[in-house]
């Protein structure tokens, strides 16, 4: 359905208004609600390596830069949705690391993309979708190389969801409850002169998010204590739950979680990204260490770094939801 939207010569050549992706949005959901057949939906995963920590110390710094020793998640999480004759219908299939092999400015989907296309024509008819995991400090390497290399990731992916399709399957009966919430991030504190100082020494949004915050102050205005976070929980029953945390967490985030929650019985998903963009979440180890997951990334649109507590308000609040709803 989504290659049947109206874009037309006039219009691909600038952005869609917001009128008109709500009203494609629309399109697409009743689309699919007019589709509607019963399936059956089944859980498995597999494992891709080329996401690697891309956190790493030299001397008392942490640089962008590939870290094997770093902690990483490699699992493939995969959704198997099929008619009851076993054709498939679609394929959600997750993984924690950034889509930045590419370093030009062309739209394209990066690996995830890829891998979409190649499992679309593995399975004709079949739709493939891509939840992105808990990536904030994971890159793909080799990366910065050409889109010959995205595409060779984009392989490795399909070929990991090929094999957990091909694998053992864990049958997904419900009842689906889903939970959602926010956790409230505490700021780090943050005095006027270090606000001072990043207005005159800094350039860019650091500087103007900086002076934007002295005018705030100067108009008798304060400075917020917390951001919340959006955290979702979703039950696909006993064998399966899936957590979605708004912004860029951090790796360790899944591991925990993941480590925390899971059971024999059933498996946990972690995704990224999800609800809103507000920037990194780094766990308390990041945050501790700085860098810039850890620190700067985040100051060109808030006012000071997350204080370490941030993991911590994230994970109570996520186990919360998901007590509420298992079945």
């Amino acid at each position: 359905m989504a290659r049947r939207l109206p874009f037309t010569a006039s219009t691909a050549d600038r952005p869609p208004s917001f009128a008109a992706l709500q009203r494609w949005t629309i399109m697409v959901l009743a689309a699919a609600l007019a589709r509607r057949e019963p399936a059956r939906v089944n859980y498995s995963h597999a494992r891709a390596g080329f996401g690697m920590n891309r956190r790493l110390l030299v001397g008392k710094q942490y640089q962008n830069s590939r870290n094997p020793d770093g902690p990483v998640d490699t699992d493939v999480p995969v959704l198997r949705v099929t008619k009851a004759d076993g054709k498939v219908l679609a394929v959600l299939f997750g993984y924690a690391c950034h889509n930045t092999v590419s370093d030009f400015y062309q739209i394209n989907g990066d690996y995830a993309g890829f891998a979409q296309a190649y499992l679309q024509e593995a399975h004709p008819g079949a739709v493939a979708m891509f939840v992105q995991g808990a990536a904030g400090d994971q890159n793909p390497y080799p990366r910065h190389v050409s889109l010959d290399q995205a595409a060779q990731h984009g392989r490795t992916l399909a070929n990991a969801v090929e094999t957990a399709l091909g694998g053992p399957q864990r049958p997904l009966r419900g009842p689906l409850r889903t939970a959602y919430g926010a956790a409230d991030l505490p700021y780090a504190t943050v005095t006027r002169a270090e606000l001072e100082h990043r207005a005159k020494s800094k350039r860019g949004v650091e500087k103007d998010e900086a002076v934007k915050v002295l005018r705030e102050l100067d108009a008798g205005g304060s400075l917020p204590t917390s951001f919340p976070c959006p955290v979702q929980a979703v039950s696909f029953g006993p064998e399966l739950t899936l957590i979605a945390i708004g912004g860029e967490p951090t790796v360790e985030y899944s591991l925990r979680l993941k480590r925390e929650l899971a059971t024999e019985r059933r498996a946990v998903w972690v995704a990224g990204y999800s609800n809103e963009g507000f920037g990194y979440l780094g766990s308390r180890k990041v945050i501790l260490e700085g860098g810039y997951e850890g620190a700067t990334a985040n100051l060109g649109r808030h006012h000071a770094p997350w204080a370490p507590e941030a993991e911590e308000r994230v994970v109570s609040r996520i186990h919360e939801l998901v007590r509420s709803v298992q079945p």
